[in-house]
């Protein structure tokens, strides 16, 4: 199935300039998440500029973000919420979630 930033952007709610994804690819096993890089995008001009690159964190970041997606995208709405969609308390509700999981 085929993300588009429309999709992205109603589960996730990082927005430019830290929102990286453009569309992603997600099939039964993987994720393959496209991000479109400019020469004039803005981490250019300071990471190392006469050899630039992207950072390793932003690196991360953009993972972070395809994974987000992939899982919220699939996750049904918590309870008290008719729907995920732009709900800033279904991603509260999935990382409170989450971080007791993983404390056990």
């Amino acid at each position: 199935m085929r993300y588009v930033q429309e999709k992205i952007y109603s589960v996730i709610p990082n927005r430019y300039p830290l929102m990286f994804l453009d569309s992603m690819d997600v099939e039964e096993n993987h994720v393959t998440a496209f991000i479109n890089l400019e020469s004039d995008t803005w981490f250019f001009a300071c990471h190392y500029p006469d050899y630039p690159i992207m950072p390793l964190s932003l690196l991360i970041e953009s993972m972070t973000q395809t994974f987000s997606a992939t899982f919220l995208a699939n996750t049904p709405p918590p309870p008290e919420s008719s729907s995920a969609e732009g709900n800033p308390s279904h991603i509260l509700y999935w990382r409170n979630r989450w971080r007791a999981s993983i404390e056990r």
